[in-house]
């Protein structure tokens, strides 16, 4: 649910942990090595979850 996406990024975003929860190893793993663009893929990210943008591994946007 995109409920519990946009928590995981709030408490560990920095680390993919809502990548992850979606699906998306190797997002994930992107965002393990580079803090998750340094802190600006942080902000993009919970943009994109509260604005249902954000897309699973089917590239389906996560709508409830």
């Amino acid at each position: 649910s995109r409920t519990v996406a946009l928590v995981l990024c709030l408490v560990g975003g920095f680390v993919g942990w809502h990548y992850l929860y979606v699906g998306r190893f190797w997002r994930a793993m992107f965002c393990v090595l580079t803090l998750n663009l340094f802190g600006l893929g942080y902000i993009v990210d919970i943009y994109r979850i509260t604005r249902y943008k954000f897309k699973d591994d089917k590239k389906l946007n996560l709508t409830k």
